[in-house]
């Protein structure tokens, strides 16, 4: 599983430099086209925005899978070890509540409209309705793969 989580992490950080090079390539020739040739692209806001989507929601699960995002931890710092330790657990549970959420009602979303495009690109909107489950599994997995190595059999001591 260790090794999972490791592809998963590099896999994600190659994909998301990549969106950040791809958006300010594409947001770059928008600002060319209309500024300097006087002529604005149909195309580059919509794919911008649909990368913008991706990128967000897999920086996300990035920062949730290496335990860097943003936590209210005042309880959890400010109360004995056991209590501390049930209420990072009860605060990983509702992550992975969500994250569930995400990938199910993220899913039937997008199967809703499986034949939508986008107006001036013609995309297909799937590429972008699928980020919300994709994200939602992932995030699930970082979770409990969080909770595992923490408070797992194999866990040095767990977290205080």
């Amino acid at each position: 599983m260790e090794s999972v989580k490791k592809f998963l992490d590099r896999f994600l950080m190659a994909i998301l430099v990549t969106q950040g090079i791809c958006l300010v390539l594409i947001i770059g020739i928008a600002v060319f086209f209309r500024y300097v040739m006087g002529s604005a692209l149909s195309w580059p806001e919509e794919l911008a925005q649909i990368i913008f989507v991706w990128y967000t929601l897999l920086g996300v699960v990035v920062l949730v899978g290496s335990d860097s995002h943003i936590a209210f931890d005042f309880m959890e710092k400010s109360t004995p070890p056991v209590v501390s330790c049930l209420i990072r657990i009860f605060s990983q549970v509702l992550v992975i509540l969500y994250g569930g959420i995400m990938a199910v009602y993220g899913w039937q979303y997008m199967m809703m409209f499986p034949d939508e495009v986008s107006p001036a690109a013609g995309i297909n909107l799937c590429w972008l309705k699928i980020c919300v489950p994709v994200a939602g599994v992932i995030l699930v997995f970082f979770v409990c793969f969080n909770l595992v190595s923490a408070y797992g059999p194999k866990a040095k001591g767990g977290r205080s």
